[in-house]
């Protein structure tokens, strides 16, 4: 078996270390807050290990135009006993096209686009190369880089209901209607209260918590890990919100995270695009204590 490596340095997305405007900083201070003594109940029998797998890139284009930069897709495994659970599932098969048509154009910067390419191994093939069988998938939100190689993981996807509803509404930018053809949809019910600043959580496993946390997407949600001594917030694109709009319900959940950070030492960020993951994970490592 692979040997736990130790914890890394927390790599932080930019607007979780930057200093605050005294605004964010009042804002983030009024948020609503609970107990956060339900996370600690159930993080003290089981702990998980965690490991990040590259699953796709996104290269940037200006027009048709290759910019040469690009940014990683990250999936990952998080295992609590017997429970192995995939969160996220990166891009599919197809997109190791790099010049499909239909890639999205959802750049944030007018006239750039973001294409999608698979450079290797799906995290599905992956994991059917190293013999690992996930029983639960869960995405953290539906768009493409987060749920286009759901099919290949081959169970039911869980998301929200608000995050599903948008999925197949078809008006939102970024979800993948193909690749999400004959994947079954599964509506994970946040069925607790609040804990800490996050406005309502579900119980996925003893030490494992899905949280909500809406903006990027409308049901958004985020995966808490219990790892022995300290905690993993695998996030999805909750910790990129846009810095220019303050007054926006993602950088409200940006805030959520920097003030559980906080509140909770030591808890490694684990975004959906972090290289700082992968490099930890590099070789076959996982980030906690097995």
């Amino acid at each position: 078996m692979t040997q736990p490596r130790p914890m890394f340095d927390r790599a932080l997305p930019p607007l979780l270390k930057a200093d605050l405007s005294p605004g964010s900083e009042a804002w983030m201070r009024d948020l609503k807050h609970a107990s956060w003594d339900p996370v600690w109940a159930v993080g003290e029998q089981v702990h998980a290990r965690v490991r990040a797998y590259p699953a796709g890139k996104l290269a940037l284009f200006e027009g048709d135009r290759p910019t040469g930069v690009s940014i990683p897709i990250v999936a990952y495994a998080v295992q609590v006993g017997d429970l192995l659970l995939a969160v996220d599932s990166g891009l599919g098969p197809r997109w190791r096209d790099a010049h499909a048509e239909d890639a999205p154009d959802d750049a944030s910067t007018p006239g750039m686009r973001y294409r999608p390419v698979l450079d290797g191994a799906s995290f599905a093939e992956q994991l059917h190369a190293e013999g690992l069988k996930p029983v639960r998938a869960v995405c953290t939100h539906l768009h493409l880089d987060h749920a286009g190689g759901a099919r290949g993981i081959g169970l039911p996807v869980e998301a929200t209901v608000k995050e599903i509803a948008a999925a197949r509404g078809g008006d939102g930018r970024g979800y993948p209607v193909a690749d999400l053809e004959g994947v079954e949809l599964a509506p994970l019910q946040l069925d607790r209260g609040p804990v800490g600043p996050f406005p309502a959580h579900a119980l996925l496993a003893p030490g494992l918590l899905a949280l909500s946390t809406p903006g990027h997407t409308p049901g958004s949600i985020s995966v808490f890990a219990c790892l022995g001594a300290t905690w993993a917030l695998i996030c999805g694109d909750a910790a990129y919100p846009l810095a220019d709009q303050p007054q926006s319900e993602a950088y409200l959940g940006m805030l959520r995270i920097r003030r559980a950070l906080a509140e909770i030492g030591g808890t490694l960020v684990l975004a959906g695009h972090d290289t700082s993951a992968l490099r930890a994970c590099a070789g076959g490592a996982w980030l906690g204590p097995g």
